[in-house]
């Protein structure tokens, strides 16, 4: 384990984002626009991917009582 309390792929993710949005921000003093926007954004999915793997039964019981919500409107 990577980071201690989260598994393999969460600690990749979140070490990835991070690395990813820094290296946006030198791309971006370089005056290296475009390469660093998309740097920024594969951080930000990095970042979010560790967000969503988080609690993998949230995400499932949370869309079933929203679909029962709208079933029901």
């Amino acid at each position: 384990m990577i980071l201690s309390g989260f598994d393999n792929l969460q600690s990749i993710s979140v070490i990835a984002g991070f690395t990813l949005i820094i290296s946006s921000v030198v791309f971006l003093l370089r005056n290296q626009y475009r390469t660093a926007v998309i740097l920024l954004i594969l951080g930000a999915v990095g970042i979010y991917l560790f967000s969503a793997l988080l609690d993998p039964f949230l995400n499932l019981w949370d869309e079933r009582f929203h679909a029962l919500v709208a079933k029901n409107l």
